[in-house]
């Protein structure tokens, strides 16, 4: 629920959204939110963040770019 009211507030569709985190639970709340998804290896689940099927995967944060473009 929280990414939903954030992107009602900040007035943005859901395909312009990406959920980045570290936790199951936050690619689990990107999917059920409908955006994309992206786990990062290098925060709390480490290389278990594969196991949760984010959209993109990224070891560095300076990678986003590369995915939002």
């Amino acid at each position: 629920e929280h990414l939903i009211v954030a992107m009602q507030q900040l007035r943005v569709e859901k395909g312009q959204t990406f959920m980045v985190g570290d936790t199951g639970h936050d690619i689990v709340a990107g999917k059920a939110a409908g955006v994309k998804t992206v786990g990062v290896t290098y925060g709390f689940e480490g290389e278990n963040i594969k196991k949760y099927r984010p959209d993109y995967l990224l070891n560095k944060i300076n990678e986003l770019i590369e995915i939002v473009t």
